[in-house]
């Protein structure tokens, strides 16, 4: 992996294991898409729990790990592979509720739609900086299960 990584992105061994972490979870992710029916990822959305306790580890730095493992893993997964994936490390390492949010535009005569990760309201990660160029489709959530 050292030979991907730029001099000024030295990786961990930390770093490492989250991105493992990471590409497994986006395999999941990627099983989940492709086999739920049409129409059976998405539900209506309930109201979001409380956040109860302080996570060990900041969303950016799990935001990042996703991050690597989609681009230097096994598949290139679509935005929303990625932020399925994210929202289940993210609750999993005790962040508090994190939400996939959709998003649509059209750019250049085209139909675009955009998938992200919000924890607090607040885009995480790289796939999160598009956030602002997407108007939200309110109301629903992407379930897992």
């Amino acid at each position: 992996m050292s030979g991907v990584v730029k001099r000024s992105e030295r990786v961990s061994m930390l770093d490492v294991a989250a991105a493992a972490r990471a590409q497994v979870q986006l395999l999941g992710a990627w099983w989940l898409v492709r086999t739920r029916p049409r129409g059976t990822l998405v539900a209506s959305r309930p109201a979001a729990l409380p956040v109860t306790a302080v996570p060990d580890v900041p969303p950016d730095t799990i935001a990042l790990g996703v991050d690597r493992a989609a681009r230097w893993g096994v598949f290139r997964p679509t935005c929303l592979v990625r932020a399925i994936a994210l929202r289940a490390l993210l609750e999993r390492a005790g962040v508090g509720p994190a939400d996939v949010r959709v998003g649509v535009r059209w750019q250049d005569g085209r139909f675009e739609a955009h998938a992200w990760v919000e924890v607090r309201n607040r885009p995480v990660g790289r796939d999160g900086r598009a956030a602002h160029l997407f108007q939200v489709v309110d109301d629903i959530e992407i379930l897992e299960s």
